[in-house]
């Protein structure tokens, strides 16, 4: 079977445009936490859209990258940044409110997506509390006094130069860095230290391991949403928008340890008792399941998202329910998905390279292999698709996606000859496993949010919509298709026709409205590639992406399960309803509680309605 693409506005023909007989698109994947809700330590860490100094305060890092002169430079990386960032920065709840206004354009195209009623966005929040080393013994990255001042825990490299200025009362002054006096101090011997994001190499000998508290004067829990604020503020935004927001739970394993709930209850907190105050009685690993929304469980949560990149491997011997795989089994017994970040793009542990000596790596650090890189060490047994293969050969039942099928950093590399080709095998092959698993197991799917977003993609896009004219144009358009990642995918959609059965659609909003693409225009995109190579690969591809896929995967095709998620709303909406008011105060309580009536019955009609379609054409 051949897989080349053909460009249909190279021959002349006008643009095709498949309406799918369902009336319900689902984003499977996107966000809507605020980046009040990030420790400061990982936005340092990321340093994407300035270059930072030193360490700033949340006001700063929001007034560059917004007002002041350096937003010069996400303006030129990403069109969309400023536009973004001033969204990032408003609280969860109203962030809920936008995105939904936002996906009201793709429900009015009805030309491109035909007579969409139902438009269900999964969002997945993010618990990045523990996302460091010592979330291994239960230590969140903040600590935080009776008086609500916040410190945070930093780990450094020093040489034996630096670490002699290190005493009682002293502090160190390193390049441009200030640091207080140390608690805790480990010989590491020589090794080769990572000093910046992009992880290039420096020398350090007799080098030493450094952890202290440091002050962080302009944090409290009015500017720093913790997971319980975060949590709120999302419960709230469902039960405003119900049946339109959709909520995973995410599921940060650190924070269930035995270690993490005995230092969790000893921890001051100036908090009022919230509704979302059910949190602090997790005493452990199994109590968040009691959130879920599953055939026999009523719970608000659709399913559990994983973020490995944060600072554990999926099969994790520091966690005793990972690594004996009483989390996952205990997860396919119940039916219960889990979407996991599977790239290594992203948000990552800002600890990153420290995780290869702390795990006893031998290669990693030796001065006598400077090619090899924490980095390495790191994606490839926390994050690559191999690290959930472990997971996978014992218990192949397991509902998984890997999400973002890679990510744009990995299909670049994917089948790559060139000579300058310098990617390392995990980086090689990232691509080639996700297919061959997703061909194995057969509840493993993976997901496309924002994998199409490139340049390439979007003049492809473009080209389809509106067809080139001269050759010269319609040859730039053709290479733009096959270079693009959007190309690459559909060449291994014809070649491996099991995928058009395993991925998921999604947005990853907001990065796509970084953009300049929006919720709106990143569905309308992908949907015209869909449709134009649709003699290739299929012309329900759209559907199963965007429809049959995600109803299998998150289970939204049992009645019961969605029966179980009203009943947990409109106990939600009875406890957050003094907050929405007080946002909102011509909310009414009763017309929310009809809106998910309403809401449940229409969505049970439609997907009941969709299924049958989607059986009865595969028996045609």
């Amino acid at each position: 079977m051949s897989t080349g693409l053909i460009f249909r506005a190279k021959t002349g023909e006008k643009t095709k445009i498949y309406i799918s007989p369902s009336k319900i698109l689902i984003d499977s994947h996107m966000h809507i936490q605020s980046s009040h809700c990030t420790p400061l330590p990982l936005l340092w860490a990321q340093n994407v859209y300035f270059i930072m100094d030193e360490p700033m305060s949340r006001q700063e890092i929001q007034d560059n990258i917004t007002i002041k002169k350096r937003s010069i430079i996400p303006k030129l990386v990403m069109p969309g940044a400023v536009k973004a960032a001033k969204i990032s920065y408003e609280p969860t709840y109203l962030i809920g409110g936008k995105v939904v206004s936002l996906a009201s354009q793709v429900t009015a195209d009805a030309r491109t997506f035909g007579r969409v009623a139902a438009l269900p966005l999964v969002v997945m929040p993010m618990d990045m509390e523990y996302a460091h080393l010592a979330g291994y013994q239960g230590i969140p990255i903040y600590t935080i006094d009776k008086d609500d001042n916040y410190k945070w825990m930093k780990r450094e490299w020093f040489d034996e130069g630096d670490l002699k200025k290190l005493g009682p009362g002293k502090t160190v002054t390193g390049i441009k860095k200030k640091y207080q006096p140390a608690f805790g101090i480990t010989k590491l011997g020589s090794l080769r230290f990572e000093l910046d994001k992009n992880f290039h190499l420096h020398s350090y000998v007799n080098a030493y391991e450094v952890t202290s508290y440091e002050d962080i004067p302009s944090e409290n829990s009015e500017v720093y949403h913790d997971w319980e604020k975060q949590l709120n503020q999302t419960e709230m935004a469902v039960v405003r928008h119900p049946w339109k927001l959709l909520p995973m739970y995410h599921y940060e394993p650190r924070r269930y340890t035995p270690q993490a709930v005995t230092i969790a209850k000893q921890r001051p907190t100036k908090k009022q008792n919230s509704p979302s105050n059910w949190i602090r009685q997790l005493a452990n690993w199994k109590d968040p399941f009691q959130q879920l929304a599953t055939a026999s469980n009523k719970g608000l949560y659709l399913g559990f998202k994983m973020y490995c990149s944060l600072g554990y491997q999926p099969k994790d011997p520091e966690i005793g329910f990972l690594n004996d795989l009483g989390f996952y089994r205990e997860c396919a017994g119940k039916k219960i998905p889990i979407l996991v970040h599977n790239t290594p793009g992203g948000m990552t542990t800002h600890e990153l390279e420290f995780y290869a000596y702390h795990m006893g790596h031998p290669g990693t650090g030796d001065v006598k292999k400077p090619e090899r890189k924490a980095a390495d060490f790191f994606f490839e047994n926390y994050v690559h698709p191999d690290a959930w293969d472990k997971v996978l050969s014992q218990v192949p039942d397991l509902s998984l996606c890997l999400a973002h099928f890679g990510g744009t950093e990995m299909w670049k590399l994917h089948k790559k000859t060139s000579l300058f080709n310098t990617a390392k095998a995990w980086e090689k092959n990232w691509i080639e496993r996700i297919i061959a698993m997703t061909g194995k197991y057969p509840n493993l799917y993976t997901d496309v949010s924002y994998l199409f977003a490139g340049k390439l993609d979007k003049k492809a896009a473009d080209a389809f919509q509106d067809p080139p004219q001269g050759a010269s144009a319609q040859l730039g358009a053709m290479d733009a298709l096959q270079g693009g990642t959007m190309g690459k995918f559909m060449r291994e959609l014809v070649a491996n026709p099991h995928l058009r059965d395993k991925v998921l659609f999604g947005t990853d909003w907001f990065l796509s409205e970084m953009d300049e693409i929006g919720i709106a225009g990143y569905c309308r995109q992908v949907k015209v590639l869909c449709d134009n190579l649709s003699d290739q690969v299929g012309e329900d591809t759209w559907e199963k992406f965007t429809v049959i896929n995600p109803l299998k995967f998150y289970g939204l095709d049992n009645e019961q399960k969605l029966a179980n998620m009203k009943d947990a709303m409109h106990s939600r909406l009875a406890a957050h309803f003094e907050e929405l008011s007080d946002q909102e105060a011509s909310l009414s309580q009763k017309k929310l509680a009809i809106e998910i009536d309403i809401g449940f019955d229409t969505l049970k009609k439609i997907i009941n309605r969709t299924m049958r379609m989607a059986a009865k054409r595969e028996t045609s």
